[in-house]
């Protein structure tokens, strides 16, 4: 196998064995004066013009409450039609109807940072010899009678401009009753050039989730 070959089978080795890496920085504060209290039910509101980003942070978000906390979760979008205005009596009057005592708002901007980064250069040196070697018979010396050449093959693997998505956040969580924040929280998380949207909003609920359930806000579900 050709030196050229080896190398075009290690480079796709190593994409496939590459994952997205995402890298979260946030911080949290529970309101004192609602010290100990959690919630039971509640409702998450991504303010996302777009539905269908919407409906994904909802999700994302609510899968983590329901899978880590004791807490049960709703949809914003689920609860009140995107497409329809509702006054605060019909606000209030569904919340009470749905028994859902707190509210996680969301809000955040995202983007692409575009990079430069060089190539992997690989060198490879050959050297050809035509003629015959022959044992030589002092201090272990050989001779070589004909000539030699040599060549050097250069590739350069990667590099470019590498695109990596990035997105601010702030989630709030309200109490339906008292209509105060309870707790808040804001955050930064990046991903790398094999990383989505997507997978942001995922690690984004993950650490926010976390941070709940450290702060008292939300019960870690028990086994």
């Amino acid at each position: 196998m050709t030196i050229q070959a080896t190398l075009r089978l290690a480079a796709a080795a190593a994409l496939i064995g590459l994952a997205a890496c995402v890298s979260t920085d946030m911080a949290s504060q529970a309101n004192p004066e609602y010290a100990g209290r959690t919630y039971r039910k509640v409702m998450v509101e991504a303010d996302i013009a777009d539905l269908r980003w919407r409906k994904m942070v909802e999700y994302e978000f609510c899968d983590r409450i329901t899978d880590k906390t004791d807490s049960q979760c709703v949809q914003s979008a689920a609860v009140f039609f995107p497409g329809q205005s509702f006054s605060a009596d019909e606000v209030n009057k569904r919340l009470a109807d749905q028994q859902i005592d707190a509210i996680l708002v969301i809000v955040g901007n995202s983007g692409v940072k575009t990079s430069y980064e060089p190539p992997t250069i690989y060198a490879n040196t050959t050297t050809n010899l035509n003629g015959t070697v022959s044992p030589g018979y002092v201090n272990n010396t050989v001779n070589l009678n004909g000539t030699a050449n040599q060549q050097t093959t250069i590739q350069a693997l990667g590099g470019g401009e590498i695109d990596k998505p990035w997105a601010q956040y702030q989630t709030s969580l309200w109490e339906t009753q008292d209509k105060k924040v309870v707790w808040y929280a804001s955050g930064e998380v990046d991903g790398d050039a094999f990383s989505d949207f997507h997978q942001l909003v995922q690690d984004a609920a993950e650490d926010t989730i976390a941070h709940m359930m450290d702060d008292g806000v939300m019960q870690k579900l028990r086994d």
